[in-house]
């Protein structure tokens, strides 16, 4: 992960954003995804110091590979507000148990609109 100083924001329109590391300023995902783990097999944390806000066309790709620590994904920011899809994929073969928690966002997560959350083909909901 890097640390990218945006003090005009950053915005998302297509394409993708991933990786841990740190974003100060805000972060606009209206039509691209953030996926805040280093790859499809490697989790991390992206902390936005700025408010993330994604659109009703955003989508935020989180992974799950254990129930602590670093074993999951997640967004730290100030301030959130979520709309489009939130995709959920399980690592390395990782599949929870019913009742399994992960905390993948702040407590400053707000909902927005309205979220849709994907779990990846083949996998349990």
């Amino acid at each position: 992960g890097g640390t990218l100083a945006a003090s005009g924001g950053v915005t998302l329109s297509g394409g993708s954003l991933f990786g841990g590391g740190t974003i100060t300023g805000n972060l606009n995902n209206v039509g691209g995804v953030v996926t805040t783990g280093g790859s499809a097999t490697k989790t991390g944390i992206l902390t936005d110091v700025g408010i993330y806000n994604q659109g009703a066309s955003g989508s935020l790709d989180i992974g799950i590979g254990g129930t602590t620590g670093t074993k999951f994904d997640a967004l730290d920011s100030t301030t959130a507000v979520l709309g489009g899809t939130l995709n959920i994929s399980e690592v390395k073969g990782f599949v929870p148990t019913v009742g399994s928690t992960f905390r993948s966002g702040s407590s400053a997560f707000a909902n927005g609109p309205s979220v849709a959350a994907t779990v990846a083909p083949g996998k349990p909901a």
